[in-house]
């Protein structure tokens, strides 16, 4: 597993909620997306 910063997809986010969204979609697109993409 390799550490990615900044945590999070690049959506404006700005509350924690907002935050939380971004991180888990990152979550997913690594999850979803072949490695090396």
């Amino acid at each position: 597993a390799r550490a990615r910063a900044p945590i999070g997809l690049p959506i404006g986010a700005s509350s924690p909620a907002e935050i939380a969204v971004s991180i888990l979609a990152e979550i997913i697109q690594a999850m979803r997306l072949p490695e090396g993409s």
